[in-house]
């Protein structure tokens, strides 16, 4: 049995649980049972169709393509594209060969297997190609969904946009390294770090070995290694080339796929769980208190949220005062720091063209703010729900199971990162209307869509979008002014006097804007999503409080198959591996 049926058999056995639970005092619980078994639906969708990415990626004539060709047996992917007819190709497994394309506009449009080529052509009009070939190796690495990634050389918005859709979605990356070229670049060194400071793992391959020779090979492998071991723990390299890639595939077939998928879909269904064990949990204190005890058990859930809101107009206040001012301070900082140490390779880039010093500049204000910013989020999510749990002393509610709010600030913080990304709408679409339906007598589950969290984070400007699109003219009014200067000092006086401080002034706007919004975003939906458990669980109270002394008698029967249930509820999660470490 894979992970994926594993988690959603395990689903399936919780909501019997939940739905044994509901079954069993429905006088409370019947109110509640439809919102949850609406999160069961999505969550299990979610799983159901869960993939996890896995970027190939390299610069123009790395071999990605062809190895990809070789890996699937089928010469799918052209190989001779243009930095301007690069766009992302994902490749899925299924016996109804198509392509889907999805437009800039969101859009999803349906292709015959044969027309990536045209679609390249067109490359600028969409957002990524998903390509399902009947291949058994695709079928074989499942859940894995290997990615054709546009080269560095690619176009800017090409480029940036592919890397930006896969910031929290791509599980694991395959790097390749050009044999010819016999080193790593310091470009390929940044964006190794960049995605491992983002938390995923990355496989080197090295392509072309069969145009060198055994010598060659050898000595390049150790030379990369060698660069490779001050960066990263694990510096193997593979080799691969269009007859052998066998390397790639034992790399893919090695990867610990539980723990991968784990981290994509435990989150939520440990979410899931902890709603049901919070409700299951407040119908036994409502149960084992008499009515004084139960009427201060509704003042104290009124009066909690009561603090949350004052709470949440605090820290919204707060948000606007020095502290985010600060925190855009030091991502400005981090990313000065970024542009100066790399003059000397901005120099070269400037002597290319305005189109290589523009990528380049991109690429260091990318992968600085895409680290730097999420250090921020990170630690601004933990702040500030651990704020609001220390006001109202959330650990003497019955909210949840232990560890539902460390929880949550996961899910956020991920949530936090697509939005500012621009991603929120980037991946929905084409699994609607898909149904899990493990037995379809007892516990059908409906339509499956493709976010696993409730959170609609909404930050209209997206710092990594608006920035992408601001560079180029800074860049462009710029160049003019020493393109025609061709010594290297008068490049690097005017990189470091003109282009560095132009782009710091530009992108620092952005980077306040995007930082005061998130913060106000991740301050609403905490209060939203504390708020919402403490009014489920007043709802609760208030029930059983109408409720006369017979008619609570009768429920207090139940009281130790309820317990029953919770506990059986904690066993099953555990022995399933609901809490083990995802990270």
């Amino acid at each position: 049995m894979t992970r994926k049926q594993e988690i959603l058999t395990y689903l399936n056995e919780l909501s019997r649980q939940f739905d044994s639970a509901v079954n069993t005092v429905p006088e409370i619980l019947k109110s509640h049972a439809d919102e949850w078994f609406a999160g069961l639906d999505k969550t299990s969708g979610f799983v159901d169709h869960c993939s996890l990415y896995v970027p190939v990626v390299g610069g123009f004539s790395a071999g990605k393509s062809a190895a990809l060709n070789a890996l699937v047996g089928r010469d799918i992917l052209p190989e001779k594209v243009t930095p301007e007819t690069a766009i992302p190709a994902e490749l899925h497994f299924s016996e109804d060969e198509r392509i889907s394309a999805q437009a800039q506009n969101g859009d999803w449009s349906t292709h015959a297997i044969t027309a990536l080529p045209e679609l390249s052509e067109n490359a600028k009009d969409y957002q990524v190609v998903r390509i399902y070939l009947n291949s058994p190796v695709l079928k074989d690495i499942e859940p894995l969904v290997l990615v054709d990634m546009p080269g560095f050389d690619s176009g800017l918005d090409q480029h940036n946009q592919a890397i930006l859709r896969y910031i929290t979605t791509g599980a694991m990356y395959l790097y390749l390294v050009d044999c010819k070229a016999g080193t790593v670049s310091r470009q390929d060194s940044r964006r190794i770090e960049e995605i491992l400071d983002l938390g995923r793992r990355v496989e080197v391959l090295m392509t072309k070995t069969d145009l060198a020779s055994e010598s060659e090979v050898n000595a390049a492998r150790e030379h990369v290694a060698d660069h490779l071991s001050m960066i990263m723990e694990s510096a193997s390299v593979g080799l691969i080339n269009k007859s052998d890639v066998s390397a790639m595939l034992s790399r893919l077939k090695a990867a610990n796929v539980s723990a991968l998928f784990n981290a994509m879909t435990i989150p939520g269904v440990k979410d899931l769980f902890f709603d049901a064990d919070g409700l299951v949990n407040t119908a036994i204190s409502s149960l084992t208190s008499d009515a004084a005890s139960l009427e201060n058990k509704i003042e104290e859930a009124a009066s909690t949220l009561r603090k949350v809101e004052a709470e949440k107009q605090r820290l919204l206040e707060d948000a606007k005062g020095s502290g985010v001012s600060d925190k855009c301070e030091l991502v400005i900082s981090r990313l000065d720091q970024a542009l100066r140490s790399s003059t000397d390779e901005l120099v070269s880039q400037a002597k290319v063209s305005e189109a290589a010093l523009s990528r380049g500049v991109a690429d260091l204000v990318r992968s600085t703010l895409t680290v730097e910013i999420q250090t921020v989020v990170r630690k601004s999510t933990s702040d500030i729900a651990f704020q609001f749990s220390d006001e109202i002393n959330i650990g003497s509610l019955s909210l949840g199971g232990e560890g539902w709010l460390e929880n949550m600030v996961g899910v956020l913080e991920s949530e936090v990162m697509n939005a500012l990304a621009g991603l929120q709408d980037a991946t929905t679409g084409q699994n609607a209307g898909a149904h899990y339906t493990h037995d379809a007598d007892k516990n059908p589950l409906g339509k499956a869509i493709n976010a696993i969290s409730g959170f609609a984070i909404m930050i209209p400007n997206p710092v990594l979008r608006v920035v992408f699109a601001i560079l180029p003219g800074i860049i462009g009014q710029l160049f003019g002014s020493f393109k025609s200067n061709a010594e290297n000092d008068r490049y690097r006086e005017a990189i470091s006097s003109q282009v560095i401080p132009t782009v710091i002034s530009q992108v620092r706007p952005q980077v306040m804007d995007s930082l005061q919004r998130s913060e106000s975003e991740i301050i609403r939906v905490v209060s939203e999503q504390i708020s919402e458990k403490v009014s489920a669980q007043k709802s609760l109270y208030d029930e059983v409080a109408k409720r006369s002394e017979s008619e609570i008698s009768a429920l207090q029967s139940k009281q130790q198959d309820l317990e029953k249930i919770k506990n059986e509820m904690k066993t099953k999660a555990i022995a399933k591996g609901v809490f083990a470490d995802v990270n």
